[in-house]
């Protein structure tokens, strides 16, 4: 293995993985599940269950990266529960 360890594959060890990171987030991507999740969490937002309402949003998230609503959600929640680091990390 040591024979590999040059800078031009790791190199391409780096760009390997970042494209398939990409790809990833790419096959993930699906705005209309995101609002499927996010509606989920607002049902139990309203319920006042508010770590279930977490996952929720958590999953819409990952689904839709760009949509500011689940985060704006799930940074609520936390609100909720107290956990304000949490909120404020946004991740």
């Amino acid at each position: 293995m040591s024979e590999h360890r040059n800078p031009e594959t790791q190199g391409k060890l780096r760009e390997a993985e970042k494209l398939f990171a990409e790809q990833k987030k790419k096959a993930m991507h699906s705005p209309e599940k995101a609002e499927e999740f996010r509606n989920a969490g607002n049902n139990y937002f309203k319920q006042q269950k508010y770590a279930e309402a977490v996952k929720e949003y958590t999953s819409a998230i990952s689904h839709d990266l760009e949509d500011p609503r689940a985060y704006s959600n799930r940074a609520a929640c936390y609100t909720k529960l107290i956990a304000l680091p949490s909120a404020i990390k946004g991740k």
